[in-house]
């Protein structure tokens, strides 16, 4: 009987392994392969499985007294049952064809943040919300002492000096000074928020026990909300350096004079020794250019990743067929 099982598993082998992917459109006839090669339930068990036409989407709901019902009386062999039936689940979610947003640079990043189904682990959210508040507050610090550096009497001065030629050209004292408090009051509150957001998902994760739970389908139902926390922390944390570089900008404005503009008359955007020109440009080459850069780079690493997973998955599979 035994070898001829293993014969039937065999046999089996090559389309239980073609259809591990789409265990939802599994035939009864599928369902008892895939138990079979598990090696878990007795040949009477695989019987009445058939027997009770129990396909792929009734063979993920099945409880524990169903499987008594169907003849499974070691509770034992229940456990090993369901742990392999959530390795089935967890392998088909990982296992999407080339054509998902995984594969597509930049929309990876947010896909796997915001509707990847497998949550991430209490360690890896903890380490990645204290990086996220490291970096908010820094920079938080940084605006905030740009703010504090300004007395009345320099800001007086530095608007007269906008309001008259050749800097009247480029933009008027109120304006710069306008720029200066929207972008300090915009870093400020932005920065601020990113900072907080992420505090409140680690006290929420030291004090409830969902987010660290061991089940993946209790922390997946609690990721499901809470990564919509974690996304918005990462907006505001975003726009929050970008204005904080803004701040800069203009903090160099009316701290220090355009020698190359005093003297030329004439705004120089792209010039080496022109201030307002040069620290225009680097504002949007340092914030714009790297922030893309980087995005880049990590969503293609992800790119490769996934490919590399997918071809060991596949490997996997041609394995089973063999």
């Amino acid at each position: 009987d035994r070898a001829a099982a293993d014969g039937a598993e065999e046999a089996a082998g090559p389309k239980v392994a073609h259809d591990l992917a789409r265990y939802e459109a599994w035939t009864e006839e599928d369902v008892v392969a895939w138990l079979r090669r598990q090696r878990i339930v007795s040949e009477d068990v695989l019987e009445r499985v058939a027997a009770h036409q129990v396909d792929g989407e009734l063979l993920v709901e099945l409880d524990n007294k169903a499987w008594v019902e169907l003849g499974v009386e070691s509770s034992l062999e229940r456990a090993k049952l369901r742990r392999a039936i959530k390795v089935l689940i967890h392998e088909w979610k990982h296992s999407l064809p080339e054509g998902t947003l995984h594969t597509v640079p930049l929309f990876n990043l947010v896909y796997d943040l915001l509707f990847d189904g497998d949550p991430p682990t209490a360690a890896a959210l903890g380490g990645a919300l204290e990086a996220l508040a490291l970096v908010a507050a820094l920079f938080l610090t940084i605006v905030t002492q740009f703010g504090a550096s300004f007395e009345f009497d320099e800001v007086a001065l530095a608007r007269a000096r906008f309001n008259a030629a050749p800097y009247s050209d480029y933009k008027s004292g109120d304006q710069v000074v306008q720029d200066l408090t929207q972008y300090l009051g915009l870093s400020t509150f932005t920065l601020a928020g990113s900072l907080c957001s992420p505090v409140v998902i680690l006290l929420a994760l030291s004090v409830t026990q969902e987010g660290a739970s061991p089940d993946v389908d209790v922390r997946a139902a609690w990721w499901s909300l809470s990564r919509w926390v974690v996304a918005l922390a990462l907006v505001l944390l975003f726009v929050g350096i970008a204005t904080s570089f803004l701040v800069f900008n203009r903090t160099i404005f009316l701290k220090f004079p355009d020698v190359v503009l005093e003297r030329t008359g004439e705004f120089a955007p792209f010039q080496w020794g022109s201030l307002i020109g040069f620290y225009t440009n680097f504002v949007h080459v340092s914030v714009l250019g790297s922030s893309v850069l980087a995005l880049a780079v990590m969503s293609l690493a992800k790119r490769r990743a996934h490919r590399r997973q997918k071809g060991e998955w596949r490997h996997r599979v041609e394995r089973e067929k063999a």
